[in-house]
Formats: structure tokens, C-alpha cells, sequence
């Protein structure tokens, strides 16, 4: 499988690769001292992982083999944060990382943008962006935000519900009067 090509694969200095499973502090300590993580597709599409690294402010090197599952491609450009790898392309893997990792500059852009996206990859974020979704298929004549874009009108929506004020000063107000009557 996917796992034990990139074990077979991806190896060198400064590479860890660990079949066992690691006491939870200690775990969190090489977490912290890590830049990129391996996240190699489970037995489903994504990686528990991936979304450890993303929590942790660790660069993913997510590892897929039929599709590239990830969500909000929409309005989330991965690329930006995270090293997406097909793993036919896992031959190519150390070197890019090893490239990668010696380039301070674009690993700390791709650190910036990560840490940038979490609210984004939240729980909180999801269900509104659930509510968001049905909202837009539920207005037959189009998205009810007009100009304002499909993320700006989620975000709204967060702060909608949490009772917050509006970030984009009440241009969802179709959003906020559909979210008032449920």
C-alpha cells in the first residue's frame, strides 16, 4: 500500500519514519520539532494525520493514491501550505522534501498561509460551511451573498451564530435573517 511505498521511499537524514506508536508527550515533542509530516492516505481518502500537522502548525506531505481529497478547494488554495504527493510520484518524494526543507523562505511562506487557513479547517468553520452550502442550493435563483465571495458569506455566517459582529458590515444580511428563522 500506500504506507509501505513511502517507508520504502522516503528515507535520509534528518527523515523519521516510525511503524510504532509513540507516547502522546513524546509525540507531541517530535511534532513540534518537525517542519513537514508524512501523511499518507489511511484506510480512507484522508489522513488522521494530516489533520494533526494541521493542527499542530506542521506542513502536511499529504500522500493519496486515486484522488486528491481535500475540502474547501474552492476558496483554499492547498498548494500554498501543504506538499501534495500522488504516490505513483513517491520515488521524486525525498528529494522535493530535501529541497524543500532547505528553503527557509518557502517554508516559512507555507508556514504563514497554514496558520493563516486553520479557522478555516476548524470544526466550527465546517458546520457553517454545511449551513452555507444548503443556503446556496436552497435559492433556486443563485448564491443569496451576490458580490461577496462563498468564504467571506461562511465566515459571516460564524459570526452570525456566535452573535459576533458581521466582518463584512451587514452584506450578508440575507444570511443572517435565513439563519434567524431556523
Amino acid at each position: 500500500g500506500v504506507r509501505t511505498a513511502m517507508r520504502n521511499v522516503v528515507k535520509g537524514p534528518g527523515i523519521l519514519i516510525s511503524s510504532s506508536k509513540i507516547p502522546g508527550e513524546e509525540f507531541v515533542r517530535q511534532m513540534q520539532d518537525t517542519r513537514l509530516g508524512l501523511c499518507p492516505r489511511g484506510s480512507d481518502r484522508n489522513s488522521f494525520r494530516f489533520m494533526q500537522c494541521l493542527d499542530m502548525g506542521v506542513i502536511p506531505v499529504y500522500i493519496w493514491s486515486d484522488f486528491e481529497f481535500l475540502p474547501y478547494k474552492e476558496f483554499l488554495d492547498w498548494s500554498k501550505f501543504i506538499v501534495s504527493v500522488r504516490a505513483t510520484e513517491l520515488p521524486s518524494l525525498a528529494p522535493r522534501l530535501l529541497a524543500l526543507a532547505h528553503n527557509t523562505t518557502a517554508l516559512e511562506a507555507m508556514h504563514a498561509t497554514l496558520l493563516a487557513a486553520l479557522p478555516y479547517l476548524s470544526p466550527n468553520f465546517t458546520h457553517h460551511y454545511i449551513l452555507q452550502q444548503l443556503e446556496v442550493h436552497s435559492h433556486p435563483g443563485g448564491p443569496p451573498w451576490g458580490r461577496i465571495s462563498p468564504f467571506n458569506y461562511a465566515m459571516c455566517s460564524a459570526s452570525c451564530i456566535a452573535g459576533d459582529r458581521c466582518p463584512c458590515s451587514g452584506a450578508c444580511h440575507r444570511l443572517c435573517q435565513c439563519i434567524e428563522k431556523r
